[in-house]
């Protein structure tokens, strides 16, 4: 049943939107504000490293000035916040530029002995080893493996689930094969084998092309091989260069990139630092570059072979005669005696130059990586902006270790 009038105010609401709809298209249309003006994109890197800095703070926590075993044994006055999350009490000890008294009375023979942890930073305990088999078993279980196979094709032939193979017909077998066709028209059926042949080299390759990897696929499984598992340490390596070329700049920046090693270089007033981080093994291709491969002397060593060649005598013309007037008056003229002159000590050490050379002042592992990526920084001139460079990344005692190395001079 339906009440009288319900549609009949159905119609009316109907009406009403229709007209409220007209009169919304009816009005000018106001001008739109204008959109408003986005902000510059910020620097992702200098992002990233703020965030990294932040976290190794976190990790690392601050220092405090006295050590929590260290209060019982100390006299001064204590100050403990009045915060209410529970933070830590901040001491403070004496006064400004005297020194805090201790109290030796809580003193005893007792030894403390802590409760042994396990460390954070140790690897697990490697995968049990699968068994060695020799090249003859190894072969036994492969035919084995393949005969089981094999005989499971068989049984779904002879079922029905499968359906059997078209003989693999050559030109060895072709007769054999085909028997009575075969010796009627032979044209015929060498010409039908050797386009079946033809359509099993075509299946072949395009299976080989199906199963072949693409330029992403090949360049991603690369570098899966060269990134390293870095989670519970990172292994850490410290250079020294006395001097660096464009060249050699060029090495050092593309073979941290090809073995995906963060770390940066450092172009010092007196030095190069080169700080290289990763895995064991990119690490130790990194060190044969640096070490080995790299020849630091070369222009040096091209520059006197062409000095030499510039000066090296002129040698005489073997068809013109040899004349020795000295021979004639031996007993007249004798031989005067060479006088061998020695040189200054002034000449000798400016004649002597220090040799331009590579030497891995550190190496060894650390919890975590200080860079996110390799960075070439030139800091010629200043030093204070190499140290406020290092400090932010918790790494500063690298340059006090290559500046207090002395290199050996040859």
């Amino acid at each position: 049943m339906v009440n009288p009038g319900t549609y009949i105010q159905l119609g009316e609401e109907m009406r009403l939107k229709a007209e409220e709809a007209q009169i919304v298209k009816e009005e000018p249309k106001t001008e739109e504000p204008a959109p408003p003006v986005e902000p510059p994109p910020p620097n992702i890197k200098e992002e990233a490293e703020q965030i990294a800095r932040e976290e190794r703070k976190a990790l690392i926590g601050v220092i405090p000035t006295v050590e929590w075993w260290d209060r019982a044994f100390l006299k001064g006055k204590s100050i403990k916040s009045d915060n209410s999350d529970g933070s830590r009490a901040i001491y403070s000890y004496g006064e400004e530029n005297q020194q805090i008294p201790f109290d030796l009375s809580k003193l005893d023979g007792n030894i403390y002995h802590p409760v042994p942890l396990k460390p954070t930073t140790e690897k697990p305990m490697p995968p049990p080893q699968p068994l060695k088999l020799t090249k003859k078993e190894a072969r036994r279980l492969v035919k084995r493996a393949r005969t089981v196979r094999r005989e499971e094709e068989k049984e779904k032939i002879l079922l029905g689930v499968k359906e059997a193979p078209p003989p693999r017909v050559r030109i060895a077998n072709m007769h054999r094969v085909y028997g009575s066709e075969a010796m009627q028209d032979p044209t015929a059926i060498e010409k039908r084998v050797r386009k079946e042949m033809a359509e099993r080299t075509e299946r072949h390759h395009q299976r080989n092309q199906t199963r072949k990897l693409t330029p992403t696929e090949r360049s991603e499984k690369k570098r899966r091989k060269l990134i390293e598992d870095t989670k519970f340490s990172t292994s850490v390596a410290v250079f020294k260069v006395l001097e660096l070329n464009t060249r050699n700049r060029h090495k050092i920046d593309k073979a941290a990139q090809l073995n995906y090693l963060t770390g940066c270089c450092i172009n010092g007033p007196t030095f190069i630092l080169v700080v290289v981080e990763g895995g064991p093994k990119g690490l130790k291709r990194y060190k044969k570059l640096m070490l080995r491969r790299i020849k630091w002397n070369a222009e040096e060593e091209e520059g006197t072979n062409k000095e030499k060649s510039e000066t090296q005598p002129i040698p005489e013309n073997p068809e013109e005669p040899k004349t020795n007037n000295n021979n004639n008056n031996n007993n007249n003229n004798p031989p005067k005696p060479e006088i061998v002159t020695k040189m200054d000590e002034s000449e000798t050490n400016e004649t002597k130059k220090i040799e331009n050379r590579c030497d891995l002042i550190w190496e060894g592992e650390v919890r975590i990586a200080a860079f996110n990526d390799f960075q070439m920084r030139p800091y010629q001139t200043s030093e204070l902006l190499i140290r406020k460079f290092l400090t932010d990344r918790g790494c500063v005692h690298y340059w006090d270790l290559a500046k207090n190395f002395i290199t050996s001079i040859t």
